[in-house]
């Protein structure tokens, strides 16, 4: 009874005929239908995103593939997937992300196309918020000690479609300061607004960057610090040189063929600086028309009127005539060479000589002159004559002011070679330079160590010696800059 029943069933289903499929020839061959036909993603704030699906179904005979298209390829919206591919009486759910860049209304269209059929979706949206937008807000700069400025920069990007003018940056509170005015912001660009924080109380500070326009007061973002007791230190230093007064006791008798003005002129450009220069030749040391410096007006005719050998000027008397211009009656008010030496600058002497000298010993003149400066290191003599010791071409050499040389750590130059002063300027340039080392008052915790020059802080280029407790630069930074060390004390000290 059972394989009877089985039986019938098999002949039953083979007897039932397929059901077919008509083709109805009004319907294309792809007939793309998408829900909805627009796309409204309302108000999205500036850098935000939003993402949105929408339908595609064929509601045709046929399969198709389908390629859509954005009409704005870099604009707002965006697709992640461009292709679909469905059969009859299929549909396949698709998402659009809408990111505005700029402020305002955007919209694009959405294209679907396939053979024999296409469809599109409008996309539309509004940017909404700051037109002015800072990329981290807050801007945290942390703990900062009371009374100390801190430096920090906020970067502003202008979200609107056109260009922002603004008249000025401001803070509302007084704790905060903007280095510099307006600006002109291109659309859709980043500026970098920089200010100045100095915490006046404990505790966080926070304030609040406008951007003043014709349109009003514009937010753009916040910083913040947060104000803590002194316990860093902060030191100072201005890069200088020291000052070297420049005395050039000149021989009367040197040979023509020495280029003693030439030299002289080109020896006088380091007076630019805070070096000073004078030249005697004169038995008693005054210096014709006052000393060379940075404020003279003219430099040649000073040094032309200082080199007029004057009658009955004694040769081989270098070293009385260098005691006669800086005695004290010569530098007395009203004295012939009044204000030339300077008790914050060295003593740097240039002998220039064909002969020995034979005013008196060379001891006995290293001990006066040594006698001038608290300091005995702040005298240098230096010398240009004939190869040491026996002389050149037709000039000697000069013994005891060889001597005088070795014992003030100068200079002996011979004035047979023909760039004889670049020497002398080297030697200036290199002594009296700073030297990079900047000693500090306490010991820190090399740790917690900021270098600063001129308010921007450096990295690198410096060096801790902490055996000499001091900040070391493999070279100096410019003259006139300001270095600032900040440091903390090592823990238990502050």
């Amino acid at each position: 009874m059972p394989l009877l029943l089985l039986l019938l069933l098999l002949v039953a289903c083979e007897s039932v005929d397929p059901v077919e499929r008509v083709h109805d020839a009004s319907l294309p061959e792809a007939n793309i239908v998408v829900t909805p036909a627009v796309l409204d993603f309302g108000d999205v704030t500036v850098g935000a995103w939003v993402t949105a699906e929408f339908r595609v179904a064929n509601e045709g005979v046929d399969a198709f593939a389908a390629t859509l298209a954005l009409s704005e390829v870099e604009g707002a919206f965006s697709m992640e997937d461009f292709d679909v591919a469905l059969e009859p009486d299929v549909f396949q759910r698709m998402e659009v992300t809408f990111t505005p860049m700029a402020w305002g209304s955007a919209a694009s269209t959405l294209s679907i196309t396939a053979d024999g059929g296409a469809a599109a979706v409008s996309l539309v949206g509004v940017g909404v918020g700051p037109k002015l937008v800072a990329e981290e807000d807050p801007v945290v700069l942390g703990e900062m000690v009371v009374g100390c400025p801190v430096h920090g920069t906020v970067q502003v990007r202008n979200a609107d479609a056109v260009d922002a003018n603004v008249e000025l940056f401001t803070f509302a509170d007084p704790v905060f300061t903007v280095d510099g005015g307006g600006a002109t912001i291109a659309a859709a660009a980043t500026i970098s607004v920089e200010f100045t924080a100095t915490p006046a109380t404990l505790g966080e500070s926070v304030g609040t960057l406008v951007a003043e326009t014709a349109e009003g007061g514009l937010y753009v973002g916040q910083v913040s610090v947060t104000g803590v007791v002194a316990t860093s230190q902060l030191e100072s230093f201005e890069i200088g040189y020291e000052d070297a007064d420049i005395l050039v006791v000149l021989d009367p008798g040197l040979p023509e063929w020495v280029d003693v003005a030439g030299g002289l002129a080109e020896l006088a450009e380091v007076t630019t600086g805070l070096h000073r220069m004078a030249v005697t030749i004169a038995d008693d040391g005054c210096v014709p028309g006052g000393y060379i410096d940075s404020a003279t007006a003219d430099a040649a005719d000073a040094l032309e009127g200082m080199l007029e050998v004057l009658a009955g000027a004694l040769g081989e008397k270098g070293f009385l005539r260098l005691l006669e211009a800086l005695s004290p009656a010569a530098l007395a008010p009203g004295g012939c060479n009044e204000g030339f030496l300077r008790d914050s600058a060295a003593l740097y002497v240039i002998a220039i000589t064909d002969s020995s000298e034979r005013s008196m010993l060379w001891t006995s003149f290293v001990a006066a002159v040594s006698s001038l400066k608290v300091d005995p290191d702040d005298v240098i003599v230096s010398v240009a004559a004939g190869e040491y010791p026996s002389g050149c071409l037709d000039i000697a050499g000069a013994g005891d002011w060889y001597e005088a040389s070795v014992a003030t750590d100068g200079l002996y130059v011979s004035l047979c070679e023909t760039d004889w002063v670049s020497d002398f300027k080297e030697d200036l340039g290199e002594r009296f330079a700073h030297d990079g080392r900047f000693e500090l008052s306490d010991f820190p915790d090399p740790a917690t160590m900021h270098v600063y020059v001129d308010g921007v802080e450096v990295t690198t280029g410096w060096t801790y010696a902490d055996v000499d407790n001091a900040v070391d630069f493999g070279d100096a930074p410019p003259e006139g800059s300001i270095v600032e060390v900040r440091y903390d004390l090592p823990r238990g000290r502050g």
